[in-house]
């Protein structure tokens, strides 16, 4: 079950009567996540961890219809976040650029650039409930701001795409 909301300060506070909160999610929760998302979405082709140029991204989805991409980066770790300023490289390939962080890891004041987002994913269980089931969600801190892409640069990430579908690792492909 996929839950959105849009009460960040519920969600860091974890002050709902129905639902507790909690942002202790690792790196393999946050890709069965976003790879459940963009599977229910369908008219997307999606990639985990595609290189073009001297890049490597660790999601990429290309809508075909809008010939829209948007490329994600997982940060797990603070560290693993200030240390990092290729991403800054990566707005020349993608319509959209975001950061999938665990809940409250990191704050839209601590992005470099006005135009990337911030999407952070947290565990949610009914409070009401007797059994201890945790479900994933997410919530957008901080929308990506689109912009054009050069044809070009297009047709070289869906190119890469391509090589990658074609070369056919298993589970890399949605």
């Amino acid at each position: 079950m996929i839950y959105y909301s849009n009460y960040y300060e519920t969600l860091i506070t974890n002050s709902s009567p129905y639902y507790e909160y909690d942002g202790k999610v690792n790196l393999r929760e946050i890709k069965r996540f976003i790879m459940d998302y963009h599977k229910r979405r369908r008219a997307q082709v999606c990639i985990h961890e595609l290189g073009v140029g001297k890049c490597r991204f660790d999601f990429v989805s290309l809508n075909p219809y809008t010939h829209h991409i948007r490329i994600l980066e997982y940060k797990v770790t603070k560290e693993d976040f200030n240390g990092d300023t290729k991403h800054l490289g990566y707005m020349r390939y993608c319509n959209t650029l975001a950061f999938v962080t665990p809940l409250g890891l990191i704050r839209a004041d601590d992005l470099k650039d006005k135009n990337i987002g911030l999407m952070q994913i947290f565990k949610w269980a009914h409070r009401t409930r007797k059994q201890e089931r945790w479900y994933l969600g997410a919530v957008w801190v901080k929308r990506p701001k689109g912009r054009k892409l050069e044809e070009r640069i297009y047709y070289k990430v869906v190119d890469m795409m391509l090589a990658r579908v074609v070369q056919g690792r298993k589970g890399d492909f949605f």
